[in-house]
């Protein structure tokens, strides 16, 4: 939609060193997305600001940091497929219903992508 394929591949918890590779180990949800620029031209998107969980009671849950690689926001040459993961810093335990959502700046408002999906 509007230049973009976003395809949601796996979501779950994700334990990690608190400092990236020291500290104590700190649980966060991870959701590993594949991002692909559909239009022959370049196109930007920026899921770092752009992206966020809903649980079924409304609450939009941000993104806390980006995984592997940094660069899945930016500038996508033509036909560009990037695969990463956004790490969000908590999520509501008692929803089983979430939906990912990213926002598509376009010309007039932002464009939502909404992925439903069920955790656990």
């Amino acid at each position: 939609m509007y230049g973009f394929t976003v395809t949601l591949v796996q979501v779950g918890y994700y334990t990690h060193p608190k400092y990236g590779t020291a500290g104590d180990e700190v649980t966060h949800f991870r959701t590993d997305i594949i991002v692909e620029n559909t239009l022959n031209g370049p196109n930007t998107i920026y899921p770092n600001i752009n992206c966020y969980i809903v649980d079924d009671k409304s609450v939009k849950w941000p993104v806390y940091f980006i995984g592997s690689p940094t660069d899945l926001s930016g500038d996508y040459f033509a036909k560009e497929t990037r695969e990463g993961y956004l790490v969000f810093e908590e999520i509501n335990e008692e929803s089983s219903m979430l939906t990912f959502t990213i926002e598509i700046p376009t010309p007039n408002l932002p464009v939502k992508i909404k992925i439903p999906f069920e955790y656990p």
